[in-house]
């Protein structure tokens, strides 16, 4: 596509044409996908927006000042030239469009990926109120679309490359999509069964069982203590602290490593954020 320009500053504006709109895409796919930027914009508040009546003031105002700020431009003192203006065919998508889209999306690409990997992999909190389930499962399908669009223009960009600035912001950006179909990926998996991202194992004191044969867990318990027929048997896993309750009696003095079976279908799953318990088929 080309487009006939006369002057510098239309030049300038065509080659920011292509990238604004193609990173608005992006932006709005990324929005659609990351209900963190979601909640953002929700938060907006427009109330003290300015009325459409004003904002056509201001442009109206703005179209009268901005001549007389540029007086000197005009050359009113000087006699008019004859010489004939020039007219110069610019294309939308050139090596000074793509090099500005380049840049431009590799930095709207790294605000998503550096939140991706804090959130996904980094374990950083979540605003209130939204759970790392939500996060995940919102925009896999989105990212594809995304990923998508982003290896189309990758190909587009290839005839347009001039020089090691260019072919390295292209490399950057293939990398950051590498990294946004990981993610996609990953998100995916954590649809899985519609489980949450992060879960907490529910486990009662009666569903750790005292091994006959072999054994789910082999422990080292820190105390036991009898009560009638029963006798509970704390141990510490993984630097957390369990009781198991089994029937008969056992010497409280011991330090003998026992075994014990997990009763699985009685665990319990839960989302670790709202702490709601989630129904398994």
């Amino acid at each position: 596509m080309r487009a006939k320009v006369n002057g510098p500053n239309r030049t300038s504006l065509l080659d920011w044409a292509f990238p604004v709109v193609a990173g608005a895409i992006f932006v709005v796919l990324f929005i659609v996908a990351n209900p963190v930027v979601t909640a953002w914009f929700d938060n907006i508040s427009f109330a003290n927006a300015p009325t459409p009546e004003r904002v056509i003031a201001w442009g109206l105002a703005g179209i009268i000042i901005w001549p007389l700020l540029r007086i000197h431009v005009l050359r009113l003192g000087q006699p008019v030239s004859r010489r004939r203006a020039t007219v110069q065919k610019v294309g939308l998508i050139n090596a000074r469009s793509v090099t500005r889209a380049l840049i431009l999306f590799n930095v709207i690409f790294a605000a998503q990926t550096l939140m991706d990997v804090g959130y996904l992999w980094g374990g950083v909190r979540l605003p209130d109120g939204m759970t790392y389930a939500t996060y995940a499962h919102r925009g896999a399908y989105p990212l594809m679309a995304t990923a998508l669009l982003a290896g189309g223009f990758a190909l587009v960009a290839q005839t347009w490359l001039d020089g090691r600035v260019m072919r390295g912001l292209l490399l950057v950006w293939i990398v950051q999509t590498l990294i946004l179909v990981m993610s996609s990926i990953l998100r995916l998996a954590l649809n899985v069964d519609g489980l949450p991202a992060r879960v907490t194992l529910g486990v009662r004191p009666e569903h750790l069982l005292l091994a006959d044969g072999p054994a789910d867990l082999t422990v080292t318990p820190t105390m036991i203590e009898n009560t009638g027929a029963e006798c509970y048997i704390t141990f510490d896993l993984a630097g957390i602290s369990l009781t198991a309750k089994v029937p008969g009696r056992m010497d409280e003095d011991t330090l003998d490593r026992i075994g014990l079976n997990v009763a699985t279908t009685a665990l319990s799953l839960f989302d670790i954020d709202t702490d709601e318990r989630i129904n398994r088929p």
